[in-house]
């Protein structure tokens, strides 16, 4: 839909509407080969097919959540994920990257930036890691 829309591709438009507006420098949907040097590897657990079939499962119960299951959690999902093949095509909702300071100013203006947002316990640990 973005590229039918802007006529451009999802990297594009997400850098025109998104990252240079919002002062987001180290935000990218994907990342090009010459960026992923900077890029934190992820440690992950491969191959415990019961273990991501019981987050499915449970995650399935969730109306919201369940197209994301149905569509990202297939055989070598974990793997592909885990990979740095993943940051070759646009997937917003899987692999976007950021820097800690992007990723920060991204949510401080959502829900999820505002302590209110979490349960009383998280709010707490919260508060204190920003000390």
């Amino acid at each position: 839909m973005i590229r039918r829309v802007t006529g451009t591709s999802v990297r594009e438009a997400v850098e025109a509407e998104i990252v240079k507006p919002l002062g987001l420098e180290g935000m990218s949907i994907g990342a090009p080969p010459d960026q992923r040097d900077r890029i934190a590897e992820l440690i992950v657990r491969f191959g415990d097919v019961e273990r991501i079939e019981r987050f499915a499962v449970r995650a399935a119960r969730s109306t919201w959540l369940r197209p994301a299951v149905e569509t990202f959690i297939v055989p070598g999902s974990d793997r592909l994920f885990a990979s740095f093949d993943v940051l070759d095509g646009p997937i917003p909702a899987v692999n976007g990257v950021f820097t800690a300071r992007s990723l920060a100013r991204s949510v401080a203006g959502t829900p999820f930036g505002d302590l209110r947002f979490l349960r009383v316990g998280a709010q707490a640990r919260a508060a204190a890691m920003a000390r």
